[in-house]
């Protein structure tokens, strides 16, 4: 995955390629961005494809040790998570995976139609 902070608070996620051997990567810009001490939302347009269908089993087994070691601190300044996915069916269908996502990660995952949306949500969300 890759992270865009140039609208901070606002960060804009990306999905790599299968295999992309950049964990470690994101694990530091994460990291850093918790550093801040200052709230965010993440943000992603590529629709609601699976991350674990672009992850091998360690990248998730690596991502799961680390959101355990972070979990303080990601509940902390992560406010939420918007994704994008245009499709009224696919996001009425991952309405249970939103659940289950707020329970992994400690904040709750919202999903909209259109950039324009996840956008006026991610500002709401931190509003709050």
């Amino acid at each position: 995955m890759q992270m865009n902070t140039d609208d901070f608070p606002l960060v804009w996620t990306r999905y790599k390629s299968e295999g992309d051997g950049q964990s470690h990567a994101l694990f530091e810009q994460f990291e850093a961005l918790l550093a801040l001490q200052r709230p965010f939302v993440l943000l992603n347009d590529e629709g609601l494809a699976s991350p674990g269908d672009t992850q091998t089993q360690d990248e998730r087994k690596q991502i799961s040790l680390w959101m355990k070691r972070n979990k303080t601190t990601l509940r902390s300044y992560v406010k939420g998570a918007v994704f994008v996915e245009p499709r009224a069916s696919v996001r009425t269908a991952s309405i249970e995976f939103a659940v289950m996502y707020e329970k992994f990660w400690g904040y709750p995952m919202r999903i909209v139609a259109s950039c324009e949306e996840a956008i006026c949500l991610g500002k709401e969300i931190l509003d709050r």
